[in-house]
């Protein structure tokens, strides 16, 4: 016992940070996969964003065992506030951020500190597993080609703005360099990790890549990014993130291939959202609000994209352009499909 003490006095603390709200259906879950890592020098700050359910008094009861527990209580400010509230109250060295409804593999610490004690990067990507609970199913993602890759070096580390996704939890930080460059959560609306995420891809100037799965992302039909609703938050959420990322990229070491890699996420995002998160009523506010924004100055670097120039030749709306969304989602459905097949 003495032992695991002094050992843990040795290890470098990590924050793992996680926001809630009304998580009391998964939080344990969450909570049993920090318990059980192997590297025990840690602290968990949880905010509890304004939850109406039993998540505080869960929390609590955890709270009163383990120490290493920090509960934040808010009014409901959404997940990028809570976030960035966690990130001041941090005192570890690492950083990592936690989605309350999914869970880590036991050793993601150990493994990942590992890394950056050894390689000294800004931050350390590594991989993760998909589990539908519905259906009690486990699958792989879409890979990209920085993942096979173990490092990236000064501006190779902007090849990472060419994915399909935007995701902070499958990474460990460094918390001087997120402080260093100011690296925050957009607030007040969903998708505030496109700006986290692309601030620490130009600003890095250096990335370690792990190739083990250390991360499960559960995927929750009542989840905030995946419930059906009749609101505009989605197309609201995606154009805020949008304009709040695009000044950073303007500023950064990009060249044209890693801005036409930006933008091209963005125009996917746009057309898979339109078709099945956005309702019809708000679908033509959210087509003018993304033209807006695809100004002349950014057109160039999307004007070879067959997809785009099809939109604006027929400025499709509702119903004409239904064919071109089910298009581009079968597309991804058979992607799908080839991969899970090992095609």
């Amino acid at each position: 016992m003495e032992d695991d003490k002094y050992m843990q006095k040795k290890q470098k603390l990590v924050s793992i940070i996680s926001p809630v709200y009304n998580g009391e259906a998964y939080i344990e879950e969450c909570i049993n996969s920090i318990i059980n890592q192997t590297y025990k020098n840690f602290e968990w700050i949880i905010v509890n964003d304004g939850s109406s359910d039993n998540t505080e008094k869960i929390v609590k009861k955890y709270q009163k065992k383990y120490k290493w527990i920090k509960l934040i209580n808010i009014t409901n400010h959404g997940q990028g506030y809570a976030r960035n509230i966690a990130l001041k109250e941090a005192e570890g060295e690492f950083v990592a951020y936690l989605d309350s409804d999914d869970y880590l593999d036991k050793k993601m610490l150990e493994i990942t500190v590992e890394c950056m004690i050894k390689n000294n990067p800004d931050f350390v990507l590594f991989d993760y597993i998909i589990h539908d609970k519905a259906n009690n199913k486990f699958s792989e993602h879409r890979k990209y080609d920085y993942y096979n890759k173990d490092e990236f070096i000064g501006k190779e580390v902007l090849s990472m703005l060419n994915t399909n996704a935007h995701f902070i939890w499958n990474i460990l930080y460094k918390k001087d360099f997120l402080l260093k460059n100011n690296v925050k959560c957009g607030e007040g609306y969903i998708y505030e990790d496109t700006m986290f995420y692309v601030n620490c891809v130009i600003n890095a100037s250096k990335v370690s890549v792990i190739h083990d799965k250390l991360y499960y992302y559960v995927q929750n039909p009542v989840s905030t990014t995946r419930k059906k609703n009749n609101s505009n938050k989605h197309a609201v959420g995606l154009t805020n993130a949008m304009r709040d990322t695009f000044p950073l990229l303007k500023k950064s070491k990009y060249n044209e291939e890693d801005y036409r890699s930006f933008y091209s996420y963005l125009f996917r995002k746009y057309t898979s959202y339109s078709w099945y998160r956005v309702p019809k009523k708000y679908r033509k506010k959210f087509t003018t609000d993304f033209l807006e924004f695809f100004s002349k100055e950014t057109l160039p670097y999307v004007e070879d994209d067959k997809r785009y120039n099809y939109f604006v030749k027929h400025k499709l709306f509702n119903k004409k352009y239904s064919w071109f969304v089910i298009n581009s989602y079968i597309t991804a459905i058979i992607a799908k499909i080839k991969l899970e097949l090992g095609g």
